[in-house]
């Protein structure tokens, strides 16, 4: 029972620092997320996985990764005229993590741990990353199933990531907060660059897409994904002389840019 509820407090310190997921839109109010929410949460930490994840389930497809807040637990640590604690940032995507990862139910905690890991800002620990690549390596010794493309970006930034002509594409902007990098884009030409400083690499779409293409020849490539500026990982790698490798396994890319510190090994 600790160990879950050790999930559950972690989920909720990333989402704190990070501001929270994006937030989902549907019918249910906050008020009834939050009913729904307090008590699965209550059922995860008694242990009783399987009723939390029967009761939130249902709630998943309408509201997503939508947040509420909710009182913390009581800690019988704090003195009597300690301050209150802040209200702690909770989502049915995060709950339903946790409770399948309680259960060491790889194949289901996956896809809502994912959602977690791709939200959660570069200066954050690399735990819940952590968790997701048990998960897809439990699932690659059971041959259970194959993976969404994704990266890794130095070894502490999961991104999620689509595969088109042959190379990994992934949000640029979180590459750019992992390396302290500018995504703009110029309004006049409507053409996307990075900027690393004084050096600048201009990102290349394709003819008659939307943004524009790139002015530049060797312009990084680039697509428009659900409004989402992707771009591809190794072609990057090589224009700023970063690394890249892949682990077939587990569908994932370990981008390494450069000067970067270590924190989580591919494999």
């Amino acid at each position: 029972m600790k160990r879950v509820i050790c999930v559950v407090a972690m989920f909720a310190l990333c989402l704190t620092c990070s501001g929270g997921l994006t937030q989902a839109k549907g019918q249910v109010s906050d008020d009834t997320i939050r009913s729904v929410l307090s008590q699965a949460r209550d059922l995860i930490n008694a242990d009783k996985l399987d009723e939390a994840i029967q009761l939130l389930e249902p709630l998943a497809p309408v509201v997503g990764d939508r947040l509420v807040y909710l009182p913390p637990r009581p800690s019988y640590e704090l003195p009597a005229d300690a301050p209150a604690p802040p209200p702690v940032p909770t989502s049915v995507v995060q709950c339903l993590g946790a409770a399948y990862w309680g259960k060491r139910d790889a194949a289901h905690a996956l896809p809502y741990l994912e959602i977690v890991a791709a939200r959660i800002p570069p200066d954050q620990d690399s735990l819940i990353l952590g968790t997701v690549l048990e998960c897809r390596r439990i699932l690659a010794r059971q041959a259970r199933r194959s993976f969404s493309p994704a990266g890794v970006i130095d070894g502490r930034v999961f991104a999620r990531g689509v595969i088109e002509g042959g190379m990994l594409f992934v949000p640029a902007e979180r590459i750019a907060a992992v390396a302290k990098w500018q995504l703009h884009q110029d309004e006049s030409t409507r053409s996307w660059e990075l900027a690393m400083g004084t050096k600048k690499i201009a990102l290349s779409f394709p003819s008659g897409g939307a943004p524009a293409q790139a002015t530049a020849e060797n312009g990084v490539p680039a697509r428009e994904v659900a409004g989402t500026i992707m771009i591809a990982v190794r072609p990057l790698a090589a224009a700023v002389g970063g690394d890249v490798s892949w682990d077939e396994k587990l569908g994932l890319a370990y981008l390494r840019l450069p000067q970067a510190p270590a924190a989580v090994a591919p494999g």
